[in-house]
């Protein structure tokens, strides 16, 4: 590959007289694991919204694959994307948040299946099947009919990495992750 990943150049986010995120720039390699360590409150978890377009940066940029995420350049001009435009290039991104954000009223086969099914377009037996020996590699095939007020936070953690997994993104985003829910990955840490 001859261009990241991901490319971020001096992005910067304010939210309101407190700056987050100061002209931050960094490439993420295909097949890289990168860790993000710093103080709570250091931009961590804005930086990774940012990527996921769930936060809107103030300056600065972030290529997904060589795509600019968020704005279009027309004219020497950026135009804001609309949000369909912004959800299509959000379908590359899988993100595991802090909390998780399973559905309360689904199984985690039912949380797994939704998005592949709903967004994706996806048959409900293939994605089940998909869902399954996902479930399996995360060591829950056992627990695909439980809810998530059932299982333990680590074990609503795998659901979350197996849901996003089921998406098929080029790029995987973990919200304070923990080393017992990744196993054998290795990782080259950097400060934030």
């Amino acid at each position: 590959m001859t261009r990241p990943l991901v490319a971020i150049r001096s992005v910067s986010k304010n939210f309101g007289e407190f700056q987050a995120l100061n002209r931050v720039s960094l490439d993420v390699w295909a097949g890289e694991v990168l860790c993000l360590i710093g103080a709570s409150g250091s931009g961590k978890t804005t930086l990774l919204r940012c990527i996921n377009q769930l936060t809107s940066i103030d300056s600065g940029g972030i290529w997904l694959d060589g795509e600019l995420l968020g704005v279009r350049e027309e004219g020497g001009r950026l135009h804001r994307l609309t949000e369909r435009q912004i959800a299509r290039q959000r379908l590359k991104t899988g993100m595991v948040f802090q909390r998780f954000n399973l559905f309360p009223h689904k199984t985690a086969l039912e949380n797994i299946t939704e998005g592949p099914v709903q967004v994706q377009g996806r048959k409900q037996e293939d994605a089940r099947a998909e869902a399954m020996e996902l479930l399996g590699r995360v060591g829950l095939a056992a627990k695909a009919d439980a809810y998530p007020s059932q299982l333990s936070g680590g074990q609503q953690q795998r659901v979350a990495i197996a849901r996003a997994l089921a998406m098929k993104p080029m790029l995987m985003l973990f919200d304070e992750p923990t080393s017992a829910s990744i196993p054998n990955w290795s990782a080259r840490c950097s400060p934030s």
